[in-house]
């Protein structure tokens, strides 16, 4: 995988790429839920997890160093300007989330894992590894129209999921000793009662005006409701 150059569109990369769009959406998925829900409970996180993602965005990043890259429709394969090419684009990203996971992933160490969020970020090359893919299958009109769908649910099951979690640790807050899941009896509830909770209280204000079962309590909580 790293020591030779690899070409953008062969059917190895084709495969790769796949693979890349599903681990990024577990990482975006998996991380806002991390620290929402688990680190704010002082509960375990799942150590297996964290290092399968940690060590495929090792490889991925290397493998950037190893792929062809077209430049006005030219196809680039000298390393250097390869590399070149990676350090000005994605590199100190990459690098940077590598580096703020390292402490807790390698080390047990949480000191930073809230600076962790910034791996949430990930969701821009998804979108782009998403359309790379699309451009390297050429779809039928009909099927291209169902996956324009597919991505429009989907990136609404995402927006949903990292709103939910947001309003979970804004819950947790307990601004004047009192939050949303204290007022309504959700603090103490398990952990997927509290996910479903604060799903359905994120699609209910994003599609409606909200059902007024579950309401702002603090401030704080209020001004996130109208942003």
């Amino acid at each position: 995988i790293i020591t030779k150059i690899h070409e953008p569109d062969s059917r190895y990369m084709l495969y790769w790429n796949v693979i890349c769009i599903l681990m990024t959406i577990l990482d975006v998925f998996y991380l806002p839920f991390l620290l929402s829900f688990y680190y704010s409970e002082y509960e375990t996180d799942i150590p297996q997890l964290d290092f399968i993602i940690y060590v495929f965005f090792v490889l991925k990043m290397l493998l950037h160093f190893n792929t062809a890259y077209y430049s006005k429709g030219n196809l680039i394969k000298e390393r250097q300007k390869i590399a070149r090419h990676y350090l000005r684009k994605n590199f100190a990203f990459d690098f940077m989330a590598l580096m703020l996971s390292m402490p807790r992933v390698i080390f047990g160490v949480n000191t930073l894992i809230y600076f962790e969020v910034i791996r949430v970020f990930r969701i821009l090359s998804l979108f782009k590894a998403i359309n790379k893919f699309e451009d390297n299958i050429q779809f039928s009109l009909s099927m291209t129209c169902i996956l324009r769908l597919i991505k429009l649910f989907g990136s609404l099951i995402i927006v949903t999921h990292l709103l939910a979690c947001i309003v979970h640790g804004i819950g947790l807050s307990e601004e004047n000793g009192t939050s949303w899941l204290i007022v309504f009896g959700f603090r103490e509830q398990p952990i997927f009662r509290r996910y479903i909770v604060s799903a359905y209280w994120t699609v209910t204000t994003m599609i409606t005006v909200g059902y007024g079962d579950i309401t702002p309590t603090n401030d704080f909580e209020r001004m996130y409701a109208i942003f």
